[in-house]
């Protein structure tokens, strides 16, 4: 007898062990079809029957993105790559469409730093394409992994004219590692495993493929294509032990010691080893914004409060995963010690010895390297005392600045300043969340005072300094937060500004129901702005175009109005009490997004510092390159300096911003002209070229302010235009009083009074700046027509 399914078979011959056999195998036969899916044997059949039958151009691209694990796709749909949408989304893939290519390709980019596989970005040909550039361009400089796919002309059009034909392949080589177009419909997931593996490996950055539109509705046999599997994960690379060897015992004898940790910590997960490195040896350390988090920036060994002198007098640095360029002033002097000496951990050979020449080169991984490190130094036990000079000095430092920050928080003046605006939004922030910063003064100052406990939990403009960036980023935020950690809230603090650049965007939130808390530090301006009665009283001076100045934008914009004629929250702000109420209903919101409109004070600026990043502009730039990074004009003041600019200048002078004719020798002075605006200011030039000038002058009716523009590098200079800093306001006119300040190698400006006054008024000075020279006016009144004075400043 036979047991189980055969088991009423009885054997009694040959014929019948024959008989038996075949029912076994039939039954055998209909148990493996029947096989409960995911078998060995019913994968195999699946694979054969998938390899006899046809797959289109656009369900290959959907597969091979499902075989790389992209597992996020952004992108606006259009001729000809709606088909490849679809595609991915019956593949499982998420498909988010935006309403920008820019936010677009951010988003994409931005999900690869997140999460370690690039998200994708699908584009139309031409000037969809285009648009991704940027993104592109801004994946690169951040070193961040994304898959561009750009749909193209078909090719029996191509060098015909064909519908938005462009080269499309040649111009992403500029901005990525890696840009080609499959030769055939079989070769598709073969590029694609090369452009993913591209964007991964290394240093990471962006890449691109090219799809014919006439791919998209193509078939072919699936025996034909030349599948790929998902490309092997990035290799792990060690430093040379030699190097490793030699750093360490640089760094063991500094005596100011400093480690930087950059984004490309933050992107390796280096977070464990770097905190394990900071914690046993007692160093201190600074983050790039980005790098923030990675060690807790409240963590005690943090010296971001006194940043400035931190690199102003190391004398050993330890670069992990950060870039000496413009963010870290390139490691020049008189940012830095003339002989510091760097530690540079890199993934990338040719980043090592730019700018500066290392001390020790360790080629690797961050997170590999870091741990080659430790273990060196524990062989030692060697930690950096906690009660040497150089954590004396940084402590002190770290004191002086905390409290000058918590005496500008608490200002209860209004309008509200940053300062105010970041206290308050410091204190009801999870710690968990994730911060998303773009704007000038807003991400400069949310930089210093918003704090990050957590890595990879702060996105901003990053290396290349892009506005646009800040809701795609959002975005790609909250879809990985929403699959990782449903609870987790993410905060995208913008400029009225920046938020202009993607605020469309608001749309896309909220029609994917992303719980995104947007708050806009409005005022109204780029760096600065007017206010309403300022912005009335220049739109009476003539065209907008002609007076408006350029910094600034309209004046009290509702902007939350933008999410709700969406179906978010909105919320328009004007004080602390609003603002906390806001936030609470903002934070505790968790089906659609909220924007809160704060509205600050449009002269609030930033705090003077020691080493601006910025140390370059075409604003106000003398003969030596001195700059100014913040302009703003009182509208009268601005009004008159178009009239002034359309009178002719003195053959060889040059125009800088606001009219005043530059001349040779480092000196700028207004000209007093009969019957027109009057007004003075001057200029001190490098290595004591020209005599630093201040002066006014007024007639009935002109408008008259006092400037000073400094040059770059000349304290003495700088210090001269401050001299004799005053203004007078006339019948009918509106008059600012400004100042220079010296910045690092940059100026400010900053409008610091502008009224219109009829009748006498009185002289101003800057507070800030007492006996500079000119108390004797300052409190006077000054009666029309006021009369041409002047206040000389000392030789620059």
């Amino acid at each position: 007898m036979v047991s189980g399914p055969l088991s009423f078979f009885c054997v009694h011959s040959t014929e019948d062990a024959r008989l038996l056999l075949l029912c076994a195998a039939v039954c055998l036969s209909l148990v493996c079809v029947h096989a409960p899916p995911g078998g060995a044997r019913h994968r195999t059949e699946l694979r054969a029957a998938a390899m006899a039958e046809t797959v289109t151009g656009a369900q290959l691209i959907a597969r091979a993105l499902v075989d790389q694990k992209v597992e996020y796709m952004f992108g606006i749909v259009g001729i000809p790559i709606i088909e490849v949408a679809v595609a991915a989304q019956v593949a499982g893939i998420k498909y988010v469409g935006m309403r920008n290519e820019q936010a677009a390709c951010y988003a994409a980019s931005a999900i690869g730093y997140l999460t370690g596989r690039p998200g994708a970005c699908l584009v139309v040909s031409g000037p969809g394409l285009i648009n991704a550039l940027s993104g592109m361009a801004n994946a690169n400089e951040n070193c961040w992994p994304v898959l561009v796919i750009g749909g193209s002309s078909d090719r029996n059009q191509e060098t015909l004219g064909a519908f938005q034909e462009f080269p499309q392949v040649e111009a992403c080589r500029l901005y990525s590692k890696f840009s080609a177009r499959p030769s055939s419909l079989e070769a598709i997931p073969c590029v694609i495993e090369k452009a993913v593996r591209s964007s991964l490996y290394g240093r990471p950055g962006a890449a691109y493929v090219d799809i014919p539109g006439d791919f998209v509705n193509a078939e072919v046999k699936s025996s034909q294509v030349r599948y790929s599997g998902c490309c092997l994960p990035p290799p792990i690379s060690l430093a040379d032990p030699t190097m490793v060897s030699q750093a360490t015992s640089i760094l063991m004898s500094a005596r100011r010691p400093l480690i930087i940790v950059g984004k490309g910590a933050a992107y390796s997960r280096a977070e464990h080893s770097i905190r394990k490195l900071v914690e046993q040896t007692g160093l201190p350390f600074l983050p790039t914004p980005m790098g923030k988090g990675v060690v807790p920036d409240n963590h005690p060994l943090c010296v971001s409060a006194a940043r400035s002198s931190a690199l102003r007098n190391a004398d050993v640095i330890v670069l992990l995963g950060a870039r000496l360029n413009w963010m870290l002033h390139f490691g020049q002097p008189p940012r830095y010690q003339q002989d510091v000496k760097i530690i540079q951990v890199d993934i990338c050979a040719e980043e090592l010895g730019n700018s500066v020449k290392p001390a020790a080169c360790l080629l690797g991984d961050v997170d590999a390297v870091t741990k080659q490190i430790l273990e060196h130094l524990e062989r030692f036990s060697w930690k950096f005392p906690s009660g040497s000079d150089w954590w004396g000095s940084l402590r002190g430092k770290i004191k002086a600045n905390v409290e000058s920050s918590k005496a500008l928080a608490s200002q209860t003046s209004l309008p509200m300043s940053y300062y105010t605006v970041f206290r308050h939004i410091k204190e009801l922030l999870p710690k968990d969340c994730i911060i998303v910063s773009e704007g000038a003064n807003t991400m400069d100052i949310g930089r210093t005072v918003l704090q990050n406990y957590h890595p990879r939990h702060r996105l901003d403009a990053g290396t290349f300094g892009t506005m646009g960036v800040g809701l795609g980023f959002a975005i790609a935020a909250a879809l990985v937060a929403q699959e990782q950690n449903p609870q987790q809230r993410v905060v995208a603090v913008e400029g009225d500004s920046a938020f202009g650049f993607s605020g469309m965007e608001a749309e896309t939130l909220c029609r994917y129901n992303l719980p995104v808390l947007i708050i806009v530090v409005n005022n109204n301006g780029i760096y600065n702005g007017l206010n309403e009665s300022s912005w009335k009283e220049m739109m009476m001076l003539g065209e907008p175009a002609k007076v408006a100045p350029p910094v600034c934008l309209t004046p009290n914009a509702h902007y939350e109005q933008v999410m709700a004629a969406f179906g978010g929250k909105g919320h328009f702000v004007q004080t602390p009490e609003e603002l906390r109420e806001a936030l609470k209903a903002g934070l505790a919101e968790e089906k659609v997004p909220t924007l809160i409109n704060v509205m600050i004070d449009p002269q609030s600026d930033r705090k003077q510092q020691d080493f601006p990043w910025l140390t370059r502009s075409n604003m106000g730039r003398g003969q030596d390159g001195g700059v100014s990074r913040r302009v703003s004009m009182s509208s009268a003041a601005w009004a008159s300096s178009a009239a002034l600019r359309s009178r002719a200048l003195p053959v060889g002078a040059s125009r800088v911003p606001g009219g005043a004719p530059r001349r040779p020798g480092g000196c700028v002075e207004w000209l007093d002209e009969p019957g027109g605006p009057a007004g003075a200011a001057g200029l001190g030039g490098r290595r004591g070229l020209g005599r630093a000038r201040d002066r006014w002058a007024q007639q009935p009716g002109a408008a008259v302010w006092w400037s000073g523009l400094g040059s770059g590098r000349c304290t003495p200079g700088l210090a001269a235009t401050r001299r004799g800093a005053v203004a007078a306001e006339g019948s009918a006119a509106a008059v600012g009083l400004w100042r220079y300040g010296a910045r690092g190698g940059a100026t400010t400006a900053k409008r610091r009074h502008g009224h219109s006054l009829p009748g006498p008024v009185r002289a101003f000075q800057h507070t800030e700046w007492p006996g500079w020279g000119c108390e004797e006016l300052v409190g006077k009144r000054l009666e029309p027509p006021y009369g041409a004075r002047r206040v000389e400043g000392p030789e620059a």
